[in-house]
């Protein structure tokens, strides 16, 4: 089937305005979500061509409020799975810093912190774990309580 060159050319930039539109929307949405009014847990972020979501599940602010922790699951479709990290945002320093990543759906996964400089990790097993960091300009470390761990006794 052969078509014009004028239906070429009306399809052609048909095609080059939706795109550019879906752009200029995107970009505008991440605006938002960057400084708009901050939302309540739990909240979905995308990623900036809307291939991945990241989900916000649980916020814990440090005892002494120089440091909010998250729990976050971050899912890109159907051919990767389900990641759960832990990060900790230094709001002195203004940087967030990624120090732990757990394999699959967050569903009995919890935060806290012990005190101002330690947060704890717990509700997971231990073969979830595919990343461990330790940085020290965090301000924080991160102890992990696995339920799969059982103390044995002698």
């Amino acid at each position: 089937m052969k078509l014009s060159r004028v239906t070429e050319s009306r399809l052609w930039h048909a095609g080059a305005a939706i795109f550019y539109i879906w752009l200029a929307l995107s970009f505008i949405s991440q605006l938002w979500e960057a400084f708009g009014p901050s939302p309540k847990t739990p909240r979905t972020t995308t990623s900036f061509f809307g291939m991945c979501q990241y989900t916000v599940l649980q916020e814990v602010e440090s005892p002494d409020k120089d440091k909010v922790a998250s729990l976050g699951v971050s899912d890109c479709g159907g051919t990767s799975g389900w990641q759960t990290g832990v990060s900790v945002h230094n709001r002195v320093m203004k940087e967030t810093y990624h120090l732990l990543l757990l394999q699959g759906r967050p569903d009995g996964y919890r935060i806290n912190w012990e005190n101002e400089y330690t947060v704890v990790a717990s509700g997971f097993s231990i073969g979830d774990v595919l990343e461990l960091r330790r940085d020290n300009f965090s301000g924080a470390k991160i102890v992990l309580r696995p339920t799969d761990l059982r103390s044995s006794k002698p």
